[in-house]
């Protein structure tokens, strides 16, 4: 069975068209019953908006879908005990991290000492992470860039990886990026329940191929919700994703009065703020309607600052590492101080917001 490829238009907003479509195929007049769907969207803002709407949609008992969001679609498709949760799979790189020689090191961080910071090797061990899930959004392993590049770096990366895979081993547990190669090589790819999938235009690769699998060998239904009339059904892949090439040559609408040019990340953020500002003026537009999509996410902290600073609420879609969080700062500068003993590092701890309550009172 095919993924089902639904067209809801682009002349109104997907979502709410998403949700009076979920009413039409499964609502009954005893109540709303979702419990056997899982809904899968771009953001998890997204899921959190389309269950607003479908809260609103009815006045009859609802039973929720599952909603997740599309980078945990592929373990809806699998089965498998063994995979290492983020936060077992992070300790896992930082294990392979300290445990490597130090030239194999030396190719990919800066990082040769052990007594460094242990952030600083959670940091190196998330620029890791963050490469294997580039590599593994579509199917390809270290490996596979050594083969197709080469160089000492990926030959480093290469072992680094293998140090990883093989420190999960040790307690009994898989990678998720082999797991779901594993899966897609046995066969093992399964939809148990209908599966409903909204906007999502970019799919990564080895999603798309777990769905499809899942799709061609299971008795559930798989849907693509498209926001997009068909007659645009050439511009779009069997799982509802972009055909690259298919907009690869199309001119965006944009007057030239539309086109805003501005000096560097500051300008650019203000000249959003103004832009929201006009755009939310006359009432017609709300700010949480506004997305700003940007090119560098790099840019996203000053842009989200600028706003807050112009009385528009932000909130970065991708969220904020660890590292950033409050009790990460303190425990960096705690270190940095232990470690130099230097007034400067202290008087960094003493800034931070939760060692006020601690030094309160000190003479």
């Amino acid at each position: 069975m095919a993924v089902e490829r639904v067209w809801l238009g682009w002349d109104r907003a997907i979502l709410p068209a998403a949700a009076r479509w979920l009413r039409d195929r499964y609502a009954q007049p005893s109540g709303w019953d979702l419990s056997g769907v899982d809904v899968v969207l771009p953001t998890a803002r997204a899921g959190r908006r389309l269950m607003e709407l479908l809260v609103e949609a009815t006045d009859a008992p609802l039973v929720p879908p599952n909603v997740v969001t599309v980078g945990r679609l592929p373990e809806l498709l699998y089965e498998d005990d063994a995979v290492a949760d983020p936060l077992t799979a992070r300790l896992a790189w930082v294990a392979a991290l300290r445990g490597a020689d130090a030239a194999v090191v030396e190719q990919v961080t800066r990082l040769t000492d052990h007594a460094s910071p242990a952030l600083a090797w959670v940091a190196a061990a998330a620029d890791l992470a963050g490469l294997a899930e580039t590599l593994g959004a579509d199917g390809a392993t270290p490996a596979d860039a050594v083969a197709a590049a080469g160089g000492e770096r990926w030959d480093a990366v290469a072992a680094l990886t293998a140090a990883y895979e093989a420190e999960l081993a040790q307690h009994g547990l898989t990678d998720r990026h082999a797991a779901r190669r594993a899966a897609l090589r046995d066969g093992r790819c399964r939809a148990e329940r209908d599966t409903i999938l909204i906007g999502c235009v970019d799919l990564p690769g080895v999603a798309r191929a777990m769905l499809q699998a899942a799709a061609d060998d299971s008795q559930a239904r798989v849907t693509a919700l498209i926001g997009a009339p068909d007659t645009e059904a050439a511009a779009f892949g069997a799982a509802g994703e972009l055909a690259a090439d298919a907009w690869a040559d199309r001119t965006p609408a944009l007057r030239p009065e539309q086109v805003v040019t501005a000096e560097g990340p500051r300008e650019q953020a203000r000249a959003a703020a103004d832009a929201i500002a006009e755009a939310t003026a006359s009432g017609g537009v709300s700010a949480r309607q506004v997305t700003v999509a940007l090119g560098d996410e790099a840019l996203a902290p000053t842009v989200a600052r600028t706003l807050e600073m112009s009385g528009a609420a932000a909130r970065v879609a991708a969220g904020a590492p660890v590292s950033r969080s409050r009790p990460a700062r303190w425990l960096s500068a705690a270190a940095d101080y232990l470690r130099s003993r230097r007034f400067d590092d202290f008087a960094a701890l003493l800034r931070h917001p939760d060692a006020a309550g601690e030094v309160e009172g000190v003479e």
